[in-house]
């Protein structure tokens, strides 16, 4: 079975007075507005390391615009509406799976890919990837579609944009899944990531390109091969020679490197403040092995009322990827749940 593909024209650089009327035309409250707008300001401690001059360049960027795709599973007038979103430099298609057993019980299941991802358009303005327009692209996705209540399920970096947005429009998202992520990361996680996002691009053979990825994937817990082929398929594109090019836009990478190609100085993100503006329910998922939501961060996250849950994956890193059959059934059955 294959998705329905659809695409969305977005503006890169959305003024506030133009996004303050789609949240007006989605019933957004001025007290959610005036939240959005904190939990942007949390969110930015992502780019403290982000030189001044940066910041200012974003704030004044021209306005354009560019095309995000999504992937649509089951009945488009099912009221049951599923968002799901993906990590960093991954994609919608992760969640095939997911959104196939999802669709089967009567769900309609949204996997948009991120700018810079998969199908969705690159940035002309690299300095631009960042939460304030992933949340701004989702939300316009949402007001295109007319929808004003979802679930969420969110792995890593959608899990941000997911926690963002339920803090600042908090009967947007009816229920939350969080895979592996949680209102704090350490900065160890933070650059172990950064040392591959936007590096080792390209590979000149198929052989080269699988190894590689089953390198830097290897706490995804993959164990099928056709999970695998899966993965392969649409992780890379082909390139010029026959090659093999990652499916994103190296330059999603700019907040972990600088203009020389070292990395940047990293620091423990804190969102602890924004987590306690969140009030729908949440599940969240942890890879028993994950370095990115240690064991501490997640006691911690299930102490708040609205967390009905927390399940470990065992022999699971960072993230897990939602595609084994038990996996699935934990995600499922508690979206569903009544």
């Amino acid at each position: 079975m294959e998705p329905r593909i659809f695409e969305i024209k977005c503006q890169e650089a959305l003024s506030a007075p133009d996004f303050n009327a789609v949240l007006t035309k989605m019933n957004v409250s001025p007290k959610a507005m005036r939240l959005y707008t904190r939990a942007s300001e949390l969110l930015e401690k992502i780019k403290n390391h982000t030189p001044d001059f940066i910041r200012k360049i974003v704030n004044k960027a021209p306005a354009s615009t560019h095309n995000m795709t999504w992937y649509e599973w089951g009945d488009s007038n099912s009221k049951d509406v599923i968002v799901c979103v993906h990590g960093m430099t991954r994609n919608g298609r992760d969640f095939d799976f997911l959104a196939q057993a999802l669709a089967e019980r009567g769900c309609r299941v949204i996997c948009p890919d991120i700018a810079g991802r998969g199908k969705s358009e690159w940035l002309s303005n690299p300095v631009l990837y960042g939460y304030p327009l992933y949340v701004r692209d989702i939300i316009s996705l949402l007001h295109h579609l007319n929808l004003s209540k979802v679930k969420w399920v969110g792995t890593s970096m959608g899990g941000l944009i997911g926690m963002m947005i339920a803090a600042s429009m908090p009967n947007l998202i009816t229920k939350m899944v969080l895979n592996d992520i949680g209102p704090f990361i350490p900065k160890e996680s933070l650059e172990r990531i950064g040392s591959y996002v936007g590096k080792n691009n390209s590979f000149p053979n198929k052989e080269q390109a699988e190894e590689y990825l089953k390198t830097i994937m290897s706490s995804f817990g993959l164990k099928e091969v056709s999970h695998w082929e899966h993965v392969m398929e649409h992780t890379f594109v082909r390139g010029a020679g026959g090659s093999y090019v990652f499916a994103y836009d190296p330059a999603i990478g700019h907040a972990f490197w600088n203009n020389r190609g070292k990395q940047r100085k990293l620091q423990d993100v804190d969102l602890w403040p924004m987590w306690k503006t969140i009030h729908c329910p949440i599940m969240i998922l942890r890879g028993a092995d994950s370095d990115l939501l240690t064991k501490e961060i997640a006691e911690k996250m299930k102490e708040a009322k609205n967390v009905e849950d927390l399940v470990e994956i065992p022999k699971v890193g960072h993230a897990p990827m939602l595609m084994d059959y038990d996996q699935i059934e934990v995600v499922r059955n508690w979206l569903l749940k009544k």
